[in-house]
């Protein structure tokens, strides 16, 4: 049952480094009008299933369905907030997608529970992030814990506040050194400045797959701070499942929802909104003091990674989807 995965490297999620306005307002590329064209003229696809894709798009496949005997998916990730975009044409994309467009499908993969409540859960599943490698990996107690490792991972744009980060890192009580490794945003692109002399901010910019794997393993954690407003309850960042498949486990906010089973499972730190320098600072210490605190992390990480972000955990899910 051969099924076309519409994912050509233009359709991108926020974290991507891009114009965000400039990509929600662009118009049809020519390699989608010839994966089209091969849709329309060929009898070997089955299924086809779009990911984030633009209202045009897929309006364009919702009537190709009537025309050819196929079965079409969106695979959705994102709930789009107004204000961070700019321009009037991707606030317009914007609304034309969530409004109408692909409300107009009766088959979807929704990155979590939320986001399929804010469409119809009944006409979808939810299938996380997944991570293909099996997760597997050892224990920290080789690791050095001076400096005290943190890692930020992907492009933040308007949603990851790594400022909030850096402001929060700079006022804790904790003498020991602390390295805020970021991969993805260059020096020049973040105010990075840091009053604590114990606080090293490391800006490595882009770097590929293989190199942000390296620095999982070499970190202690990891973090992703996001505001408490819907695009963080809907989403789900693919990071922390990549860290977690290595051991490393994820700070974040306590009104975090992609992290509630983390918490659960004990592979996540969390930072109290109400007092986040305090609760990083007993974070931070719990960490350097209590020898099996990171040790249980990231057991826990590798756990929940071959419970619930493991790929064949959701064949079944993607036959229903596409057949």
């Amino acid at each position: 049952m051969p099924c076309l995965g519409l994912t050509p490297d233009h359709t991108v999620e926020f974290d991507e480094k891009i114009d965000y306005d400039e990509h929600l307002s662009s118009g049809v590329p020519f390699s989608w009008i010839q994966l089209f064209r091969e849709l329309v003229a060929g009898e070997r696809y089955h299924a086809a299933v779009l990911y984030n894709p633009s209202n045009a798009l897929s309006l364009l496949l919702r009537i190709m369905t009537l025309v050819r005997d196929i079965h079409a998916a969106l695979d959705i990730t994102e709930w789009y907030e107004y204000d961070h975009l700019s321009s009037w044409r991707a606030k317009a994309e914007v609304f034309l997608r969530m409004n109408i467009s692909y409300k107009l499908f009766s088959r979807m993969i929704f990155i979590t529970e939320y986001l399929s409540r804010c469409y119809n859960p009944r006409i979808g599943k939810v299938i996380p992030p997944l991570v293909e490698r099996p997760a597997r990996g050892s224990s920290t107690k080789n690791m050095e814990l001076v400096p005290l490792k943190i890692l930020y991972a992907g492009f933040p744009g308007k949603k990851d506040r790594i400022d909030l980060l850096i402001a929060w890192i700079n006022k804790v009580n904790f003498p020991h050194e602390i390295q805020l490794i970021l991969a993805g945003p260059r020096a020049d692109e973040l105010d990075l400045s840091s009053s604590a002399q114990n606080f090293q901010i490391v800006a490595l910019g882009p770097v590929d797959r293989e190199t942000v794997f390296q620095l999982y393993r070499e970190c202690h954690i990891s973090a992703i701070i996001r505001d408490d407003a819907r695009y963080e309850w809907a989403g789900f960042p693919t990071k922390s499942v990549e860290g977690w498949s290595l051991g490393v486990p994820v700070l974040v906010m306590s009104h975090s929802h992609f992290a509630k089973r983390a918490r659960e499972y004990g592979a996540a730190a969390v930072i109290e909104a109400s007092d986040p320098v305090g609760s990083l600072e007993r974070v931070l210490w719990k960490i350097y003091l209590e020898g099996d605190y990171l040790d249980k992390m990231r057991a826990a990480s590798f756990r929940l990674s071959r419970d619930h972000h493991q790929v064949a955990g959701y064949v079944t899910s993607m036959d229903d989807i596409v057949s």
